[in-house]
Parts: structure tokens; C-alpha cells; sequence
């Protein structure tokens, strides 16, 4: 039980800094792409890498 919370731990702070992507994440906590994102809820972070500028720029430059 612990072991599997340090993964998830780890893949979440990793994920957050932009180390790994979404997917290497999950792998690397053991859970699909959805349980991984139910994860980022828990911890507190964003399931989109980037940041909310990042996400707004991309949208602005679509119009």
C-alpha cells in the first residue's frame, strides 16, 4: 500500500513539474490515463501541462 502511494506521489510531482508527460506518469504510478487524473485531482494538480497562460495562448492563437 505504501509503495503504491510513493509511486503515485512521485508520477504526480513529475508530472507537475513537466518531467514526464501524462501518460509516462501513469504508467509510472501502475494506473490508467483516468485513475491518474483522479490522482492529480487528490494532490491538488492540474491534469494540463503548461499552465493556464500556456492553455490560453494556445486557444487564442485557433481564432
Amino acid at each position: 500500500m505504501f509503495g503504491r502511494e510513493l509511486r503515485v506521489a512521485a508520477a504526480v510531482r513529475w508530472y507537475g513539474s513537466g518531467s514526464v508527460s501524462q501518460g509516462r506518469a501513469a504508467e509510472i504510478a501502475a494506473l490508467s490515463r483516468a485513475e491518474f487524473i483522479a490522482a492529480l485531482a487528490r494532490f491538488g494538480v492540474m491534469p494540463f501541462q503548461g499552465g493556464l497562460a500556456l492553455i490560453l495562448n494556445k486557444s487564442l492563437q485557433i481564432w
